[in-house]
């Protein structure tokens, strides 16, 4: 099995970190929510481990909790819009492990 790494940079802005601080801090929290619920268990007892059953479960809670978190929300503004630029960065070409590079010999004259 092949396992790659990849490392993003943010560049942000000195200007805008403490925006990107308070989006990490609702994520944060809203995910502790989502935990929370999952072992509050079900009505039969079992832990909730469903994406589907949790999201139904508590997306208008976390909405309400975290108000704003979503900033391309229509119905909030986009406060924490434009923190990280997406330019994207191309990836160096990638090699599984024990691969080496092949190079074609040239062609012999008859």
């Amino acid at each position: 099995m092949i396992r790659r790494t990849v490392v993003v940079k943010l560049a942000v802005p000195q200007e805008r970190r403490d925006d990107l601080c308070e989006t990490t801090k609702r994520f944060r929290q809203a995910a502790q929510l989502v935990a929370d619920r999952a072992f509050e268990r079900n009505d039969d007892g079992y832990v909730i481990t469903s994406k589907t059953k949790l999201h139904e479960l508590t997306y208008q809670q976390v909405r309400e909790a975290t108000d704003g978190l979503n900033g391309s929300s229509p119905t909030s503004p986009g406060v924490y819009a434009g923190v990280v630029d997406t330019t994207p960065t191309p990836l160096p070409p990638h090699k599984p492990d024990g691969a080496r590079e092949v190079h074609a010999r040239p062609e012999r004259e008859p």
